[in-house]
């Protein structure tokens, strides 16, 4: 859209929007996603707990504390920062130091006061990555973008910068403590490099032959353990000090996660092996499906910790299951990644960022309920679509397809419900952009992108009940499937030329196109050359008429005649939502910045119907009337019956 038609749409969204109904439901979007954790000591009460970050998109992020001897968990509301990897006790103390990021603050945690005692930023970076305990007292740590190698002074609580060790990367990604007090650091991005750092002279090396492969690890027994490999004082390779388990079927490897000075733990496939530092045996202790969950700390007890989900769970010797646990507390209010109606139940569904979890709520009510995982990788869920009570849906990153039935108690580690009935992932395509449908046929529609690192895209056509899955693949040229729409006969779909594959790769222009359902054969197309994609397609089941964004430009498709609408002389507002709703024949509703525009379908004028706090994200609608939208984390109805 030219410059001179984006201020035109400006003051026509700047006039007064007209009198609809608008009211606030609440913040139903609190799902927990964990992100780094830490066994700590309480000194002062004498507690041992696992404190973990948990994602925010809108507020600072939040700590839980969680006590695994008595399933206590304390809330504590972080001063700044979306979320924190790095996590750690800060040696000789009683304080929690927390790397945050987008801001790349340091973040102090007092345990005897109960509060944060001080904010440090680390000038210019984002990221904090991770913790090492050095063996001079300070908290190593790596950032991002400066590729930075830091320490944390325990005595006066101030940051140093010991410099990048291996520019031009911008990400040193892990720093580990190797067993004579030097520092492992792995760096990544632009060119992947391994240091080492003296912090007594304070100076950067090249390591070892004998570490060749070896990017992190940890410190057990006096040994240096990376995978199932192991080191001594001089880095040189030495054998494990007990028997292996078998590698014939599937390599073992320690879990550094878990792992601590005194209990080393390690798995091969499901199975969980532990030694005690001094002893000569590596013990088994369970078979035990994670399904996707993961260990987080090592505890006083000798027993692991890890989380799945919403829940956390301890594993140790006498584990015939895994006993997973609920955070009874809140989540931190987080914004909607899409919402979608349920029609027939009038509930509204959604889904955070990341992790992926659900949320429904009603919004006469405004009740809401969590849930816990959907599918077992993790990743997000991104959209979801209702028909009949059941619920389907379509993840990223291991290109999931689940179906739930509400009405049925959760059981998804048991893969009884939800349950995965396509993953699409091991075929090439993980990203759903283009969304999930029901046609009239009662097949599954969705639109996917390939995988990272390769260009293209496909329709996937999946039996809601066996999941036996067709996949169209690149329809319209070596591109994303970036949006979906459906009647009885065609199959709407809108190409992005992100993400476009390798480096410099140039593929097609970004396109509407048209393909028969039962030929799944291309029709029609219209090439959008110099845009960056066609998105947000939305029929209206009234009038012979598809919307779409190109781009931030509303567009409309005459699906009777297969022929583009011109735009009016005055330019429709852009399009900055993530939907374009059908809903009270004959409009389509979308957003733009903070205000909701009503296009009338047949005629193609438009006006601004209501006004919102601020940038709306999220949006969907029941056809009947009431459309729904999110601001960051509040979630509004827009009352649009007469």
């Amino acid at each position: 859209m030219r410059f001179s038609a984006l201020l035109l749409a400006a003051a026509l969204l700047s006039a007064a929007a007209q009198a609809v109904p608008v009211e606030s439901l609440g913040r139903p979007c609190t799902p927990i996603h964990y992100l780094g954790g830490a066994a700590v000591r309480d000194t002062a009460e004498n507690v041992d707990y696992v404190v973990m970050s948990t994602a925010s998109e809108a507020e600072p992020a939040g700590l839980l504390f969680i006590n695994p001897g008595n399933d206590d968990v304390r809330p504590v509301q972080a001063p700044s920062g979306s979320g924190a990897w790095a996590i750690a006790q800060i040696p000789g103390t009683n304080q929690v130091a927390v790397g945050a990021y987008f801001n790349g603050h340091v973040l102090v945690f007092d345990m005897t006061e109960g509060r944060f005692v001080k904010e440090i930023p680390v000038e210019g970076q984002a990221c904090i990555w991770n913790f090492a305990a050095g063996r001079d007292g300070r908290l190593y740590f790596g950032t991002y973008p400066g590729g930075l190698l830091c320490a944390l002074n325990p005595a006066d609580l101030s940051v140093e910068v010991l410099g990048p060790g291996a520019p031009p990367n911008t990400s040193l990604r892990r720093v580990s403590v190797l067993p004579d007090g030097r520092l492992l650091c792995a760096y990544d991005k632009e060119a992947p490099a391994v240091r080492l750092f003296n912090p007594e002279d304070k100076t950067f090396s090249d390591p070892p032959d004998s570490l060749k492969g070896v990017f992190g690890g940890v410190v057990w027994n006096g040994l240096f353990a990376a995978g199932n490999r192991f080191f001594d004082a001089a880095l040189a390779e030495v054998k494990p000090p007990f028997p292996v388990p078998s590698s014939d079927t599937e390599p073992w490897a320690v879990i550094e996660e878990a792992t601590t000075e005194s209990v080393l733990w390690s798995r091969r496939g499901d199975t969980y092996f532990r030694a005690q530092a001094g002893e000569s045996v590596l013990a088994p202790v369970a078979d035990i499906a994670l399904r996707g969950g993961r260990f987080v700390a090592g505890l006083p007890s000798g027993d692991a910790f890890g989380v799945r989900g919403c829940d956390y769970f301890t594993f140790g010797p006498g584990n015939v299951s895994m006993l997973r646990k609920p955070v009874r507390v809140k989540g931190t209010p987080r914004p909607p990644l899409f919402l979608a109606a349920d029609s027939e139940m009038s509930q509204i569904w959604g889904a955070p960022l990341f992790g992926p979890s659900l949320f429904v709520m009603t919004p006469d009510s405004k009740a809401y309920t969590v849930t816990d995982k959907a599918v077992d990788a993790e990743g997000a869920v991104n959209a979801l679509v209702i028909v009949k009570g059941m619920v389907y849906g379509v993840c990223h990153a291991q290109g999931d397809i689940f179906r739930l039935d509400p009405n049925l108690p959760w059981e998804q580690y048991e893969r009884k419900n939800p349950v995965t009935i396509a993953s699409l992932g091991v075929r090439g395509y993980t990203h759903p952009r283009g969304g999930l449908l029901m046609g009239h046929d009662g097949k599954l529609y969705s639109g996917w992108a390939a995988k990272p690192g390769t260009a293209g895209g496909a329709v996937a056509v999946t039996d809601p009940e066996t999941g036996e899955t067709e996949l169209v693949e690149n329809p319209f040229g070596r591109q994303a499937v970036s949006g979906l729409a459906m009647d009885e006969s065609l199959i709407y779909v809108g190409t992005s030329v992100e993400p476009a594959g390798k480096p410099g790769e140039k593929g097609p222009a970004p396109q509407l196109g048209v393909m028969g359902v039962d030929t799944r054969q291309p029709y029609k197309n219209f090439p959008f050359e110099g845009s960056a994609g066609v998105t947000c397609l939305g029929r209206n089941p009234a009038l012979p008429r598809l919307a779409f964004a190109v781009d931030n430009a509303f567009r409309m498709l005459d699906t009777a005649s297969l022929e583009l609408l011109p735009p009016p002389e005055t330019p429709y507002p852009p399009v900055t939502g993530g939907a374009i709703i059908a809903a009270g024949s004959p409009y389509f509703f979308y957003p733009s910045g903070a205000f909701i525009i009503r296009v009338d379908a047949a005629t193609g004028t438009f006006e601004t119907i209501a006004e919102l706090p601020g940038q709306i994200g999220a949006f969907t609608g029941f056809f009947a009337g009431d459309l729904f939208a999110a601001c960051g984390n509040e979630v509004y109805g827009i009352d649009i019956t007469p």
